[in-house]
């Protein structure tokens, strides 16, 4: 995949994550469903995004097997700092894995369905903080706490 579509993924990760964080609760405001998609959606496409610029493939909404395609040292890192906050890692995991497509038809469920958000929030965040690191991503406030990304490699100056 071509550079500029691989950075793509990189910024829209981030711009996802930033949408959920306005629609959760942390912001004053819920929103539901749409705050579990957007947010399941940046942790995926960060974590394609990061296979992509690795020379992997990455395909599918499901959040444990793109954990698990990313190179080693971006896995340990995310499952590290995850285990650190959530003693119930691995169900929490388990909790979040399809969630995309699950809180996408979530009208068309024959069950309640139950989700930690702020895992996924978390997880998303960590995985956007290492697709910036990755990708030389900028990110600065500027007028009225608008966050702006200044600085992708592609972009021309």
């Amino acid at each position: 995949m071509e550079a500029r579509r691989i950075e793509m993924a990189a910024f829209k990760a981030i711009e996802h994550y930033r949408a959920a964080f306005h629609c959760s609760i942390d912001n004053g405001y819920t929103f539901g469903s749409s705050q579990l998609m957007l947010v399941s959606f940046s942790a995926e496409l960060a974590m394609k995004a990061l296979n992509y610029q690795h020379g992997s493939s990455a395909s599918g909404h499901r959040l444990k097997k793109l954990l698990n395609q990313l190179p080693p040292k971006f896995s340990e890192e995310i499952e590290t700092e995850m285990r650190e906050e959530w003693d119930d890692y691995d169900s929490s995991l388990d909790n979040v894995d399809h969630a995309f497509v699950e809180w996408r038809y979530i009208f068309e469920a024959k069950e309640p369905k139950t989700l930690n958000v702020n895992f996924l929030m978390r997880l998303a965040e960590i995985c956007c903080n290492i697709v910036k690191r990755e990708f030389h991503i900028e990110e600065r406030i500027i007028e009225n706490g608008v966050r702006k990304i200044i600085h992708l490699p592609s972009i021309k100056k």
